[in-house]
């Protein structure tokens, strides 16, 4: 027993698997080893998959193409303005639960600063299109190039600096929201405390009135948002 137990000690002190005689085995140095591939879905269950999302893609635009016609037949049906409203802030809040899921729900980071890219996006709309008088449609493109962007830049340098890791990130974006909202509060240029009205922008015609605007531009990014 007491040769057993020795060889033991000489065997675990010449390496973590050593043998009980006390023979020291080499260990194989990590780079020898193969790199280990993900495995792939089985063809059937991948194939279910991709079916399954292709389904619930077509039912989501053949659901789009029918809301699209809600506000042509809103005087037949004799239904209020409120539901186009109301469709709008369900459009709204959708695209704004597909964003948090891309981010969050695959990155594991906890984000509160949504708002403050949002606000970003429709001051540029509003600026550019009442103070610049720029076309309507044309700003809504310079509005999300403008959100991205701030979030590429906040992204790029939130990321790069290790110790800004779980509550530490959501802090900081949280404190991303209220720098950029108090920013557009003391700016003229932006907003200047009275607000930006926009009563008096030029709609686009093949859109209809402003409740039938934003409903359908609403559709559209939130049926984007859920089938991108």
């Amino acid at each position: 027993a007491g040769h057993n137990t020795a060889g033991y000690v000489r065997g675990y002190r010449g390496s973590p698997l050593g043998a009980v005689d006390g023979t020291a085995r080499r260990v194989p140095h990590p780079h020898r080893h193969a790199p280990v591939q993900a495995g792939r879905p089985h063809g059937r269950q991948g194939g279910r998959v991709t079916s399954t999302n292709r389904t619930t893609s077509l039912i989501t635009l053949a659901v789009a193409v029918v809301l699209w016609f809600m506000p042509t037949f809103r005087e037949t049906l004799d239904y209020p303005v409120f539901f186009l409203l109301f469709g709008y802030s369900l459009f709204f809040w959708i695209a704004q639960a597909s964003s948090w899921n891309t981010f969050t729900g695959f990155s594991g980071y906890f984000s509160f600063g949504q708002g403050a890219f949002f606000g970003a996006g429709v001051y540029s709309v509003a600026v550019l299109a009442v103070k610049r008088d720029w076309p309507l449609l044309f700003t809504f493109l310079v509005g999300g190039l403008v959100a991205a962007v701030i979030g590429l830049i906040i992204g790029v340098v939130v990321f790069r600096l290790r110790k800004l890791r779980g509550e530490i990130f959501a802090l900081m974006t949280l404190a991303v929201a209220f720098v950029m909202s108090s920013i557009a509060r003391v700016s003229p240029t932006i907003d200047g405390g009275q607000g930006v009205p926009v009563n008096t922008v030029e709609l686009p015609e093949f859109l209809g009135d402003f409740p039938t605007m934003i409903f359908r531009l609403g559709l559209i990014v939130a049926t984007l948002a859920v089938i991108a």
